[in-house]
């Protein structure tokens, strides 16, 4: 194709499970809808890439290499949501170099074809949740995943659903669990078995590497940035979000009380003054909300809204979660859609004006 929008998932981030001519389940399904409806052009233009969901930054800088090289586009533009924001920045930053990762002059004549990033919730300056969680990585990360992708097949306020992650996270701690087996029998009457088996494989990875964790920390984030100083030479454009402060009020437990005190402990891990360098983000609010504002500590329960943009200006500010701006949110129809519940109110129609906004940049 001439012209690719190539979309970088996130930690935990994947591309297809099961067979795209049948059942499956994909990362940016609803964002690649909404795309369409704001931009018919754009059909067919389209690449999802896998990058390793957990490894490190230079693993996952490494993987968008051999996948745009394999394009033979002319054009590009590069998508990036949460962590595959900063694989796309530091793809394109000249002066980025790491073990394992094509040289700067190997990658120039890819970079001279992207014609933009755009970037979602990305913590350019990284995330306290990254410092508070690297030392139980390896007990937290694969439940959290296990719950994001049970989140889109299973209502997680049924306590039933409750249970069977509690119990999964005590059979952990008491030893090994094989993850293919483990996911299989969570999702087993939810999706089929190709589909519940390439999740099983992907959790393999999420189980035995955890490098991004650490990558994402605050300190190893401003090293890395003091490193790669001036070298951005593709334009960046930021969608940032924000969303409320936790509401633990008797009508929000009654609503979702599993998903209500996961998202108050993860906005309060999240919760950060910004740091030297870090100023609150300026710019349009995408369907703007009564109530929505920033504030010192405003986060979207996984990234400060201060971490989400370069140079303190956004292309968009959005009032929503982290898993809200790529299409993981409550919606008529499809409730329990989600493994957060933040109260923001985010809904179809500031879902749809946030990627129409997104389009115009591509």
């Amino acid at each position: 194709m001439a012209v690719a929008v190539v979309f970088i998932p996130g930690i935990f981030g994947f591309g297809t499970f099961g067979h795209t001519d049948g059942e499956h389940i994909t990362y940016f399904y609803r964002v690649e809808q909404a795309l369409l409806r704001a931009k018919p052009s754009l059909e067919g233009k389209f690449v999802f890439t896998e990058p390793p969901p957990t490894a490190s930054l230079a693993s996952r800088v490494a993987s968008l290499h051999a996948r745009l090289a394999a394009l033979g586009s002319e054009e590009i533009y590069l998508v990036g949501h949460s962590a595959g924001g900063v694989d796309a920045r530091l793809f394109a930053n000249s002066r980025y170099q790491a073990e394992g990762v094509p040289t700067v002059s190997e990658r120039e004549p890819l970079i001279k074809k992207i014609a933009g990033i755009v970037t979602l919730a990305t913590p350019f300056f990284g995330t306290p949740l990254a410092d508070r969680l690297r030392r139980v990585a390896g007990l937290v990360l694969p439940e959290l995943y296990q719950a994001s992708i049970a989140a889109s097949q299973v209502d997680l306020s049924d306590l039933g659903t409750v249970m069977m992650f509690l119990s999964e996270a005590v059979r952990r701690l008491g030893g090994p669990a094989s993850p293919n087996q483990v996911v299989y029998e969570m999702l087993a009457h939810h999706v089929d078995r190709q589909t519940a088996e390439d999740i099983g494989r992907f959790m393999k990875q999420v189980s035995s590497h955890h490098e991004l964790v650490d990558d994402l920390t605050v300190a190893n984030m401003a090293r890395l940035n003091r490193t790669i100083a001036g070298g951005d030479s593709v334009p960046i454009s930021s969608f940032v979000t924000a969303a409320p402060p936790p509401s633990l009020g008797r009508p929000a437990l009654l609503e979702a009380p599993l998903r209500r005190l996961l998202y108050a402990a993860m906005y309060q891990l999240t919760r950060s003054e910004p740091l030297d360098g870090q100023s609150l983000p300026t710019g349009p609010w995408i369907e703007p909300r009564v109530g929505a504002e920033l504030l010192e500590g405003s986060n979207d329960a996984v990234v400060p809204t201060a971490s989400q943009s370069l140079d303190g200006t956004a292309a968009g500010l959005v009032w929503g979660d982290h898993a809200d701006v790529i299409g993981h949110f409550d919606s008529p129809g499809n409730e329990g859609a989600t493994f957060l519940k933040s109260g923001a109110g985010f809904n179809n129609a500031r879902f749809d004006a946030l990627w129409a906004a997104v389009a115009t940049h591509l």
